[in-house]
């Protein structure tokens, strides 16, 4: 794929210039030029990475571009907030699951574990962030921009999916590629983790490395070698989030099923067994199997619903005990919870901000983009799923994207949004191809307007009750 050098130069240029200028602006300038010098070192990296690729387009270097551009704006201005203004380089200042992990693994570097310690279920995250403290790098800077450069190697690996998934199907495969990885980059629920303290980073993209790896060993492209990748995959989710394996299970079989041989059955089974055996680690290796951590977690009456302003008031009175609900009564529920989920990044804009909240909450309210970007994902499970001469892998893959993505709408009835988030790189494969389909058919571009007005005026119309509850709350009472 031959690209155009004088964009990829312009491109180039600006994130580095960005880049520069952020890390000067927000800190010290003996502080800055280290970090700048690893942020380039990154996205350079990255960009060399892409463009040995086979699907490299011009789309896809806007991708990593607007990602790496965005992500260095909202990580400079957390790390200022937190280590200068609100704290110091050796107690910076962190709020929630951040607070948790950055204390936790100084505890762990220093050998003073114990009972006075933070809980966290896993403890993946923490003992990343203690390596770098135990190599003597006791700067938080450059964990945050460690999680940059990972979710800058999800876009790529978006790009390999999609391109994996549609390879010689479609004249324009890395096209679609591209979009699919402009779509990623363009949804902030999943780019803002990159932007302070988050294991997201780590969980998404080795989701996304064991998806692509599955495909690599479906097609006997390379076996031994993405097997590798599909452990240290495992051995990563296993550490950070062990019962995502348990959804990467969904995918392996909606991969391994395709056009499933006798070829397959060995790969089948051992790739079964492998999961298995990481769950089983996963479990030993965290405090999510110990039974006292669950009973201090889960509250008696249910699940602890996380309800952040007055816009989700309604939520709480509809749902009020709603993991008491018989799993039928769960099932008939969950396109209203889905639907929630969906929606549950603008109720943030109406919560009243809190003290130190971090700069990359902005970000996530963004949420304007993620709505943007869900109209040709949504268009295409109504309009192209399993339609006539849809592409059959495409299917399976959308069909275990759109579980993924149900999951947490039904464990936590859509009040949290995050978990699904980490889902969306996958769902962005459709959005995507969706768009290659409107530049190439006029009656999907003709339906695709007519819909795409319907769901303005629908998403008008909730998000105005989204920011109105007592339209809600008046009904109910």
């Amino acid at each position: 794929m031959k690209s155009n050098s004088g964009i990829e130069k312009i491109l180039y240029t600006i994130a580095i210039i960005v880049s520069c200028a952020m890390s000067l602006w927000t800190m010290p300038i003996a502080r800055a030029i280290p970090i700048f010098v690893v942020l380039a070192a990154i996205y350079t990296i990255a960009s060399f990475i892409y463009r040995k690729t086979s699907f490299y387009t011009t789309t896809g270097q806007w991708a990593l571009c607007i990602g790496f551009v965005m992500m260095t704006i909202f990580a400079t201005l957390n790390i200022q907030q937190s280590t200068i203004h609100l704290g110091s380089i050796d107690n910076p200042f962190f709020i929630h699951d951040a607070h948790t992990f950055y204390h936790l693994s100084c505890d762990i570097s220093n050998n003073t574990v114990d009972e006075h310690s933070p809980i966290t279920p896993y403890w993946g995250y923490p003992l990343f962030l203690a390596l770098y403290r135990l190599l003597g790098i006791n700067d938080i800077a450059y964990p945050i921009v460690f999680n940059i450069f990972l979710l800058l190697c999800t876009l790529i690996l978006v790009g390999q999916c999609t391109y994996t998934t549609l390879d010689n199907k479609y004249p324009k495969t890395a096209n679609i590629a591209g979009y699919a990885m402009l779509l990623t980059a363009m949804i902030p629920g999943v780019m803002a983790t990159g932007t302070t303290l988050a294991k997201e980073p780590f969980v998404i993209t080795s989701m996304l490395l064991c998806i692509v790896s599955l495909q690599a060993i479906k097609l006997h492209q390379r076996t031994w070698r993405h097997a590798v990748l599909f452990i240290i995959g495992l051995m990563t989710l296993s550490l950070c989030r062990t019962t995502y394996i348990y959804i990467l299970c969904i995918f392996a079989m909606a991969i391994m099923c395709h056009r499933f041989s006798r070829n397959d059955i060995v790969s089948s089974v051992a790739i079964l067994v492998i999961l298995l055996l990481f769950t089983q680690i996963g479990t030993q290796c965290s405090w999510w199997g110990n039974g006292q951590y669950v009973a201090d977690y889960i509250r008696q009456d249910g699940f602890p619903l996380i309800f952040y302003g007055a816009s989700q008031q309604p939520m709480q009175q509809i749902f009020d005990g709603y993991n008491n609900y018989p799993i039928w009564q769960q099932l008939l529920l969950l396109p209203i919870t889905t639907t929630i989920q969906f929606f549950i990044p603008f109720p943030f804009e109406t919560a009243q901000p809190e003290f130190g909240q971090p700069i990359s909450t902005t970000y996530h309210r963004m949420s304007y983009m993620w709505y943007i970007v869900a109209l040709p994902i949504i268009y295409y499970y109504i309009f192209i799923w399993w339609r006539k001469k849809s592409n059959t892998a495409l299917s399976l893959i959308a069909t275990a994207s759109l579980i993924a993505y149900c999951i947490p709408a039904f464990i936590t009835a859509g009040s949290v949004s995050r978990y699904a988030f980490c889902f969306a790189p996958m769902l962005a494969i459709m959005g995507s191809y969706t768009i290659h389909l409107l530049c190439f058919d006029n009656a999907q571009r003709k339906r695709f307007f007519i819909f795409a007005t319907i769901y303005i005026v629908l998403l008008g119309i909730g998000l105005y009750i989204g920011a109105h509850p007592h339209l809600i709350i008046g009904a109910l009472t």
